[in-house]
């Protein structure tokens, strides 16, 4: 009568077959939940990672734009590669107030060679307002009577040239849709929620918030 007892309770302790698919069938579930959710915690973790260095850059902008009467630089949107070195673009302007080596140039959600090639994974907006038609003949008829001055060299017209470009672009950005206009953002869809790819950006006020709308949107808003 013991022994029948005993084999009884070591069934009961056991695990049958279907008990056991059933659990390996739960854990197959949690796991499928939960790498999405990490992936996703991943992924938000980078994205505040960016937003970190953009300030970081705003910061140095904002000791920059004090020195020059609150105007915004005047530059490419992106670095030039030449050879093994790079030219132009924000981090050279910035450069004495920011280090153009400092790992803040790059997100860190940027694994793309080709992106951090140049050096940084932002995009400076005002490089390519600079090139617009209104930008252009505004600083083209400022530039006038300075290039009907022969006592201006050309070292000292581009840099003239630079000043008012910077002076009209700060004005395109204190518009009224000025703080809805970054002066940086990615410069590629990083940064995935959901069926959103919303890039950072770093706006004039030195904010940085996720920008969910397009360039061709904030046109169309005005």
């Amino acid at each position: 009568m013991n022994s029948t007892r005993a084999n009884s309770t070591h069934r009961t302790a056991g695990f049958t077959l279907i008990e056991t698919l059933v659990v390996l069938g739960i854990i197959t579930v949690l796991v499928g939940i939960s790498i999405p959710t990490l992936r996703g915690m991943r992924e938000e973790a980078r994205s505040t990672e960016c937003r970190t260095t953009l300030r970081e850059i705003g910061l140095a902008l904002s000791a920059y734009r004090a020195n020059i009467n609150d105007r915004i630089p005047s530059c490419e949107p992106l670095p030039a590669v030449i050879g093994d070195e790079t030219e132009g673009g924000l981090p050279e302007v910035l450069d004495g107030y920011l280090d153009k080596d400092c790992i803040c140039w790059l997100c860190g959600a940027d694994g793309d060679p080709e992106s951090t090639v140049t050096g940084t994974s932002y995009l400076y907006v005002p490089g390519l307002l600079r090139y617009s038609p209104q930008i252009q003949i505004a600083v083209g008829q400022a530039l006038i009577p300075y290039l009907e001055n022969p006592d201006w060299n050309p070292t000292q017209l581009e840099l003239i040239r630079r000043n008012i470009e910077s002076r009209e672009l700060m004005g395109v950005f204190v518009h009224q849709t000025g703080r809805r206009l970054p002066l940086l953002i990615d410069s590629q869809d990083r940064h995935p929620i959901g069926d959103l790819i919303p890039r950072n950006a770093l706006f004039t006020d030195g904010s940085v918030a996720q920008m969910r709308e397009t360039f061709s949107e904030m046109e169309d808003g005005g």
